[in-house]
């Protein structure tokens, strides 16, 4: 497993087919704009875990848990 501040524009996250994001809320639409531009724009797939807080416009293939401890499984594209 690597952690990274994928939010920058050093990483790339076509590299990776599986991101889990334990993000808060106010990140959520610049995660999804990255999953976007970093893999979808660029004919890759990748399989997204959110945790806690869903990605805003993105409809979810499932979720589990509730509250706090609900997460969201995402595939790019949709």
């Amino acid at each position: 497993m690597i952690r990274l501040f994928f939010l920058s524009t050093q990483v790339d996250l076509a590299n990776y087919d599986a991101i889990i994001i334990f993000g808060v809320d106010t990140m959520m639409p610049l995660i999804q704009n990255k999953v976007q531009e970093d893999c979808v724009n660029r004919g890759k797939q990748a399989t997204v875990i959110a945790c806690r807080f869903p990605l805003p416009g993105q409809k979810p293939i499932a979720s589990f848990g509730s509250g706090v401890d609900e997460v969201w499984l995402y595939h790019f594209p949709s």
